[in-house]
């Protein structure tokens, strides 16, 4: 089946959470990972946020769904797609309720057959006629195979086998989300075919029933060819964030809560910049060359380049300023930011954002990246 090739916008793309069905740490175990003070140890339920400059919409309303908003501060949600009807996918769909109060509307709702039975069955006050005030206002849109758009991101659903149950994956743009599979037939993978980047479940390393090991979901992302590739719906039985990702190959990494992938950017001639939290959250985001980060010197500087775009950085305890014929600069300012002084420097140096559906919040600004298509070829190390 052709990828539906309408309008393909730019997307901003947020793990909600990333861990299997228990969460991680998960009650009452003391292993290395569920103690571990690493917070890339510390996982929601399994769960996305899909941002274009007009739409917002996430995969899966998860028993975290509530929380997961608040962390992330997602102020406005057009649409929910479902991939399956398991507890730890639909669980916090009654929370809907609070945009459907604040946005006068129903909350679309895009699953199919099988899961929409669930959740009429879960959540059958919903759906009574005689409707208690306050409950959710839900819109059901059964989908099946059949790619469809919500606002302006388009949506190619995959099917997928989590053993004998189907499955959705949703691919939007080169972007291809797929939790809770063990298996994916042929026509299906030439829907995923060409994507740039690719989530996929690795649930650990011993065989399970109903998820890839750690080695299937590398060798299917393999087979498939996607250059880039995070690993989602993750147990406590994988092993340490850090541990895992250090044996992984290049292009293949563990995702982790909270952090973005901005998809399907136009070439930008001029400098836009991208902001991280802290130097940790700059490791997660930006393409990394290295696989073990625990190898990387206390304090580096150095510069990436993926496609047209360079990426400075720097360690979060220096206080440098990098120049190049003002081609890139760094900023790191310990919180609290004095965040008039800091958009005078941002207007100083005319950085633009490229797209103002990706605008910062203001209160967790630590670090800068300044980005740029033109910096010479010699500075990379």
């Amino acid at each position: 089946m052709p990828i539906l090739q309408s309008a393909n916008p730019s997307f901003k793309i947020t793990f909600l959470g990333t861990g299997t069905s228990s969460g991680v740490p998960m009650i009452g175990c003391r292993c290395a990972v569920c103690i571990s003070a690493d917070k890339n140890d510390k996982r929601l339920r399994s769960s996305i946020l899909v941002e274009s400059e007009t739409t917002a919409l996430v995969v899966d309303t998860t028993p975290d769904f509530r929380y997961q908003m608040l962390r992330a501060d997602v102020q406005k949600l057009d649409a929910v797609l479902f991939t399956h009807p398991h507890k730890d996918h639909i669980a916090g769909l009654d929370d809907v309720r609070a945009y459907n109060y604040f946005q006068h509307k129903p909350m679309e709702l895009y699953a199919n057959s099988l899961t929409e039975e669930a959740i009429k069955r879960e959540f059958a006050y919903a759906f009574s006629d005689k409707k208690y005030p306050g409950i959710p206002n839900l819109n059901l849109n059964t989908i099946d195979d059949k790619p469809f758009v919500v606002g302006d991101i388009p949506v190619v659903p995959i099917l997928v086998w989590h053993l004998k149950m189907p499955v959705l994956g949703f691919r939007f743009g080169k972007f291809t989300y797929i939790t809770d599979a063990n298996k994916i037939e042929d026509e299906e993978k030439e829907k995923i075919k060409g994507s740039e980047v690719m989530v996929l479940n690795a649930l650990r390393k011993e065989s399970h029933i109903s998820h890839f090991t750690l080695d299937e979901a590398v060798a299917m992302v393999q087979e498939l060819g996607v250059p880039e590739a995070y690993f989602t719906h993750i147990s406590h039985q994988l092993g340490r964030h850090k541990d895992i990702n250090a044996e992984l190959p290049q292009g293949i990494r563990l995702a982790s809560d909270e952090i973005s992938l901005l998809l399907n950017r136009p070439e930008e001639k001029s400098p836009f910049f991208l902001m991280f939290s802290s130097w940790t959250d700059c490791l997660q985001h930006l393409p990394w060359p290295f696989n073990a980060h625990e190898k990387i010197p206390a304090r580096i500087s150095f510069l990436y380049q993926k496609g047209a775009y360079w990426y400075y950085c720097c360690c979060s305890d220096s206080s440098c300023v990098y120049n190049d014929s003002d081609t890139v600069r760094f900023f790191h300012k310990p919180q609290p930011v004095d965040h008039t002084a800091f958009e005078k420097e941002i207007a100083a140096l005319n950085v633009q954002e490229p797209d103002s559906g990706f605008a910062y919040r203001k209160e967790v600004i630590t670090m800068v990246i300044i980005v740029t298509t033109s910096l010479p070829k010699k500075l990379l190390r």
